[in-house]
């Protein structure tokens, strides 16, 4: 218990906060404006937060368009691969682009975490956002990281 208020407290300092600059993702044509103290991952293409156990995955998805991908996503689609499905919005980015983004939630190890899942493109090119927090610290970090997805940039 020590140890979570620790990390909300030291959540509370930054989570509202986007203080970096855009940043190029590996393998992809986009950039995306990380929160406030993610570092780009090695494990993976996007950012993050080991602290938090927090993390954002950007892949893109040639030839795809997310209105597809979007017929495809419903309720019962989650549950079958785990996920509690909570909501969607359409969404446009701060670039311009349109798509839809979803919130879920799972549980990893007996700890429960939120996912934000973010389509956004045209007819011929999706980019794929996860976004993924404990639900802990979910009064924290949903705006932060649903603000820091709305960043992508192609």
């Amino acid at each position: 218990m020590k140890s979570q208020m620790l990390l909300l407290s030291f959540l509370l300092l930054f989570a509202h906060s986007f203080a970096q600059e855009p940043r190029m993702v590996a393998k992809t044509k986009a950039s995306l404006t990380p929160p406030e103290h993610f570092k780009v991952a090695e494990q993976f293409y996007g950012f993050i937060h080991g602290e938090s156990s927090s993390t954002i995955l950007i892949q893109e998805l040639e030839g795809t368009s997310y209105l597809l991908l979007k017929q495809g996503m419903t309720p019962e689609y989650f549950a079958s691969q785990g996920f509690t499905y909570i909501s969607a919005e359409d969404i446009i980015t701060t670039s311009g682009l349109k798509g839809i983004l979803y919130r879920m939630s799972f549980t990893v190890q007996e700890t429960e975490f939120e996912r934000l899942m973010l389509f956004a493109g045209d007819y011929h090119q999706t980019f794929w956002l996860v976004g993924n927090y404990p639900s802990m610290i979910k009064e924290q970090m949903f705006e932060t990281m649903k603000n820091s997805l709305l960043t992508l940039k192609p």
